[in-house]
């Protein structure tokens, strides 16, 4: 019994640190796109301002 336990322990322990580093990618991941989009989205509208106002 208290090597299955382990072997259970074990098993949900390594998927625990598997889930942890692929949601650590998966928000690093979200979060450059995020900052590059809202960098660009930001660049177009002072574009359009210069644009408007230095006709």
């Amino acid at each position: 019994m208290t090597e299955q336990t382990r072997n259970q322990q074990n098993i949900q322990n390594t998927d625990k640190q598997n889930i942890k580093k692929e949601t650590i990618e998966e928000f690093s991941l979200k979060w450059h796109i995020k900052v590059l989009s809202v960098i660009y989205i930001i660049l177009a509208i002072f574009y359009l301002i210069l644009k408007i106002f230095l006709k």
